[in-house]
């Protein structure tokens, strides 16, 4: 009949008879437990040590001309309600630039669904680029550019609002060919 053994063997190196044990003694039982528990002190310390958390206090940095990243500054309010009048989005400013790049990304273009899915996206985030070259502060932009073929069929695209009509404004531009239309929107909303 086979004895069945622990995982930790008991045993010692030399065979005492028949494959019988010897009889472990206190001593023996303690010094295993104890270094069972040594191991887990030590691995918990580990562990502790990895997921402290780092002190300021004994950062090297001397060089304090660049701010840290990741600390947001803190600006003073300007308690302005409305822009400046040089600062208000120009509808018809932004809807020439639209036109002009409908006209340079759509000229001689031919109507392919997944290559104009692409192309309004990356016309979503040119037209994005350019709003923030045109420096309107405190403004934010929703930007949407729709492109569909043309195959004798009607559509209506529609919006709708709830803004501040002496500060916010909306601009489009649209750009057909033969084989293609594309309808460009942008909407500034004033970040007070």
């Amino acid at each position: 009949m086979a004895t069945r053994r622990g995982s930790v063997s008991t045993r010692d190196s030399s065979d005492h008879g028949q494959g019988a044990a010897p009889p472990i003694s206190l001593s023996q039982a303690h010094r295993r437990t104890s270094r069972i528990e040594t191991n887990f002190t030590a691995h918990a310390a580990r562990r502790m040590s990895v997921y402290r958390r780092p002190s300021l206090a004994g950062s090297q940095r001397t060089d304090l001309s660049h701010p840290v990243v990741g600390i947001p500054m803190k600006l003073q309010n300007t308690y302005r309600m409305y822009p400046e009048e040089e600062e208000r989005f120009s509808s018809s400013r932004v809807a020439k630039m639209l036109s002009g790049l409908l006209a340079s990304f759509l000229d001689g273009e031919k109507y392919e669904a997944i290559k104009c899915t692409a192309l309004s996206q990356s016309l979503s985030d040119v037209v994005k680029g350019r709003m923030k070259e045109m420096d309107y502060p405190r403004y934010k932009f929703v930007c949407l550019v729709l492109i569909g073929e043309k195959a004798n069929q009607a559509i209506r695209a529609a919006s709708r609002c709830v803004w501040n009509t002496d500060t916010d404004n909306f601009a489009e531009a649209t750009y057909e060919n033969d084989s293609l239309f594309a309808v460009a929107s942008v909407y500034g909303c004033y970040f007070e």
